[in-house]
């Protein structure tokens, strides 16, 4: 089959992961998030895409129960969704098992696309777009909420939640945090900077990506091995000061970015407008939530210095003439890459901050 054809939806395999600890009690996070995840599978199905999902160990057991009998009356349907339990924690980590899940579950023939997103979002209606856009040599595509401004925009306006419904907290976050990966991008060269970077809305875990041997940029790969990549610092540095750390949280949605301007595949990449609505309930849960909003200030710090650090690693291999092989050995053996810790105050200004 050729990769120009266009993409189907019963080619699209949608993986993710679960957790609800506190499904059963009535108006928690879990229960709220738990209700829409189950609606949201049924809707997947209903399209026709496959599904391959990894439940945490502290998931309540009802959540399973109530996924089953509304499984029961999909027919047909319900074959195409299949779950194990995690083996390892970590959200990068549970994305990785669900796509090697996928790959041995369903095998003739493999899916050509996995769709990446929180399986509670309801975003099946806008599959067909994400996979136009995806069509001909496209390997990446993105989700885009709306949430990002130009750069000589305001960064901080009030908003009122008219529009994508976010928390105040993690909309301000990740309009900065966008812009701030974006120009740490441009700045190393990886993005072409006589067209303007790409202010991707990257900040949202949705990635429709290729599952098929692909030209990309200037190398073949399976773009979707760039997810399982995992990495490991090679002088000593264990992340300590970090709470979300490069692999447990950051590596398997945000890294394949930055990689894939580095391979020259900028313009393989695309974004896709969606009406996407925080679920208002949500919205007031999180924004109460203490919890949730030290959550988003660390994300804030941790996320761009993640990002700072695989744009400086590639730029270092790039000096000494050692990539892209340094990413394709990486891929076709242990799928780790072995890089070193660099922080933006030190490596532009030579002090620690």
């Amino acid at each position: 089959m050729e990769k120009t054809s266009s993409l189907k939806l019963k080619e699209a395999c949608v993986i993710g992961s679960i957790y609800y600890n506190d499904y059963q009690t009535e108006g928690s996070i879990g229960n709220v998030r738990g209700k829409a995840a189950i609606n949201s599978l049924i809707n997947i199905l209903e399209k026709g895409c496959k599904v391959a999902i990894i439940i945490a160990k502290e998931t309540d057991p009802k959540f399973v129960d109530d996924l089953k009998e509304k499984l029961s009356i999909l027919g047909n349907k319900s074959e195409n969704i299949v779950w194990n339990f995690e083996r390892e924690s970590g959200y990068s980590e549970a994305r990785r098992e669900a796509i090697s899940l996928a790959r041995s579950k369903y095998t003739e023939p493999p899916p050509r696309v996995f769709i990446m997103q929180e399986i509670e979002k309801n975003l099946s209606e806008n599959y067909e777009d994400f996979l136009n856009t995806l069509s001909k040599d496209r390997v990446l595509v993105m989700m885009d909420r709306g949430i990002n401004i130009s750069n000589n925009q305001d960064l901080w306006p009030e908003p009122d939640h008219s529009d994508v419904n976010l928390p105040k907290d993690q909309l301000w976050g990740e309009r900065s945090q966008n812009i701030k990966m974006a120009r740490q991008e441009e700045v190393f060269g990886l993005t072409d900077k006589t067209k303007g970077n790409h202010l991707w809305d990257r900040l949202n875990g949705v990635r429709i990506i290729r599952n098929e041997l692909m030209k990309t940029g200037n190398v073949e790969i399976n773009p979707s091995d760039l997810i399982l990549l995992k990495y490991e610092y090679s002088d000593g540095y264990t992340e300590e000061d970090r709470r979300f750390k490069m692999d447990g949280y950051s590596a398997s949605v945000y890294n394949p970015i930055p990689i894939l301007e580095a391979l020259g595949a900028e313009n393989q990449m695309a974004q896709v407008s969606v009406n996407y609505l925080h679920p208002e309930e949500q919205r007031q849960q999180e924004e109460n939530d203490p919890n949730f909003r030290e959550k988003r200030l660390r994300q804030k710090t941790d996320l761009p210095a993640n990002n700072f650090e695989i744009v400086a690693n590639i730029k270092k291999w790039q000096k000494e003439g050692r990539w892209p092989q340094v990413l394709l050995e990486a891929l076709k053996g242990d799928k780790v890459l072995h890089i070193v810790h660099l922080k933006e105050d030190e490596y532009f200004y030579g002090y620690s901050n």
